[in-house]
């Protein structure tokens, strides 16, 4: 058991459930929140300073898109 265990257990139930969603879009959902970015550059140590280069990740098929 590792501390994450029980959480990933919650999503793989989610995704047990939702089989017609792709993982990024699954994730999301299953989060709760109506976006997840991936961004490579951060000003200062907050998101909401994001700058340039970021992405949504709904529409990704894979693990980098």
């Amino acid at each position: 058991m590792t501390r994450n265990s029980e959480l990933l257990t919650s999503f793989v139930v989610y995704c047990e459930a939702h089989p017609d969603e792709r993982f990024w879009q699954a994730l999301r959902n299953w989060c709760g929140y109506p976006f997840v970015l991936v961004c490579k550059t951060l000003k200062g140590s907050y998101v909401s300073r994001v700058e340039g280069d970021c992405e949504d990740t709904f529409y990704w098929e894979g693990k980098d898109g």
